[in-house]
This record gives C-alpha cells, structure tokens and sequence, in this order.
C-alpha cells in the first residue's frame, strides 16, 4: 500500500471553488484506489490536501498512466494554486473493526 499526498495553499476566497473541483472529478474512482480525501489544516486554514490511498506502487504507476493522478494535481490548478506531491510508503496499518 501507499499514500499519495497532493498539498497546497488556497486562498479562502477559493475554497469552495476547490471543494466542487473535488467532488466533480472524483465521482468515479479507479479500482486502484482504495480511499481518497480532500482535507483542509485546522490551525492553517489555508493548507488543504488531497490524500489517496493506493492497493500498491504499481497500480499507483497503472492509475498515474491513465491520468488519475494528474486529474487531482489538476483539481488544485483549477483554483489557481500550484501543488506539490509526496508518495509514501506503508510498512504498517491497522484498521479498527
């Protein structure tokens, strides 16, 4: 498993701008995707991220080919914003049930 991380700084005059661009483009999430979410710092308000867990790197690689990737960087430029991207790996996790 890994974890993408799409961060970068809105201004508060777009953020519901961001939040439709999110919602709009994520309606139909790939099978590589697990989970994915549009989060916003709580003591800096201005800082919002997209994060999405992926099954594995190469099915990460596999959705950045078809453009998913690309469309969630794009959501960020929609709003005027440039954004920056982390990948990380998950050596553990667990999931309360």
């Amino acid at each position: 498993m890994i974890i993408t991380i799409i961060e970068a700084q809105v201004p508060s005059n777009r953020w519901f701008d961001l939040e439709i661009a999110y919602k709009d483009k994520i309606k139909h999430i790939p099978p590589q995707l697990r989970e994915t979410f549009l989060i916003q710092d709580n003591k800096d308000r201005k800082v919002w991220r997209i994060i999405s867990i992926w099954h594995s790197m190469s099915e990460y690689e596999e959705a950045v080919k078809s453009m998913l990737e690309d469309t969630c960087m794009q959501i960020f430029r929609e709003v005027d914003v440039q954004p920056t991207r982390r990948i990380f790996d998950v050596p553990a996790h667990h999931i309360r049930v």
